[in-house]
């Protein structure tokens, strides 16, 4: 959330200039073809799935060799939970939505009473849906009156490997009421 861009490199190949090139779906967003470092940059949008290749070539008396290109690398923000999108009902159910991702395989939806710890999973969603209603965390129904910790991760599967776009914050539920908390930043 609140990433402006994007920046990454790859192992560095001696004597070589590269080329990479950055999708969001089958769209090209960023390309450098010419690169003479083994890095790159692009600006990226929240909830939006990056794909980014590279790959190195080398003029040699007038005539360009390339090398194969990399397997691609999947870049994907983690989902934000909308300022209104945790809430409790009267029967003690807690319903949580987000931002949607194309391109991602589903989601985990997270819960704890404490900011930086004690977090259980309570729900793993398809992809297809960007809300997830929880009937019960640690066997007991949600209380209005309690503070919550919510957090969702979105997953692709790449290679048989689940792949997660990680946590930096969490939303804090309290007293109907949420809040954005940059739980796991370091800050």
């Amino acid at each position: 959330y609140y990433i402006e861009s994007v920046d990454f490199g790859w192992d560095e190949q001696s004597a070589c200039k590269y080329e990479w090139v950055a999708n969001q779906g089958s769209k090209q967003v960023a390309t450098d073809a010419a690169a003479s470092y083994n890095k790159g940059s692009f600006k990226v949008k929240n909830n939006k799935l990056y794909t980014v290749k590279a790959r190195a070539y080398e003029t040699i008396n007038g005539q360009t060799v390339y090398g194969d290109w990399s397997e691609p690398a999947y870049l994907f923000t983690q989902p934000m939970v909308s300022s209104k999108g945790v809430t409790i009902d009267g029967s003690g159910k807690m319903k949580v939505k987000w931002g949607k991702i194309n391109g991602v395989d589903g989601y985990s939806v997270y819960v704890s009473t404490k900011e930086k710890s004690g977090y259980k999973k309570v729900a793993s969603v398809k992809a297809s849906k960007a809300s997830a209603t929880i009937k019960k965390f640690k066997k007991k129904k949600f209380s209005k009156n309690k503070t919550y910790y919510v957090y969702v991760v979105a997953k692709k599967k790449i290679n048989g490997v689940v792949n997660t776009s990680g946590r930096l914050y969490s939303m804090q539920y309290k007293k109907g009421a949420t809040k954005l908390r940059w739980s796991f930043s370091g800050k």
